[in-house]
């Protein structure tokens, strides 16, 4: 947190939220969601950073794509380290959208994914 205080990220109310996330979701660095594939690797459920997406807007957004953990554009949230990680990711997705992460920080999500 201190690193992100640094670079002028507003830290202040970040908190963990155990609810947010589990093991088993994966980060779409490319568009800042954290998303649930079925067993085929068809996106099913999805936030962007903490609110969730329609199924109108999932399908907009994803159609038919298929999750390939081999790409960059892909984060496997498999242990309990990367479930903190993509808590913290999706409060800053939310701060990225409202201007509350300065562009010297981030300019994308993948950006954002590296802080």
């Amino acid at each position: 947190i201190e690193t992100l205080r640094q670079q002028g990220v507003a830290v202040e109310g970040l908190r963990f939220d155990p609810s947010l996330v589990m093991r088993g979701l994966i980060i779409d660095r490319k568009l800042g969601n954290i998303v649930k594939a079925d067993r085929f690797g068809y996106v099913k459920r999805a936030m962007h950073g903490t609110k969730f997406m329609s199924p109108a807007k999932i399908a907009d957004v994803y159609g038919r794509t298929l999750i390939d953990l081999r790409s960059p554009r892909w984060t496997f949230l498999n242990t309990l380290f990367t479930v903190a990680e993509a808590v913290l990711y999706a409060q800053l997705v939310d701060r990225l959208d409202e201007g509350g992460v300065p562009n010297t920080a981030a300019h994308s999500y993948e950006e954002l994914h590296g802080l």
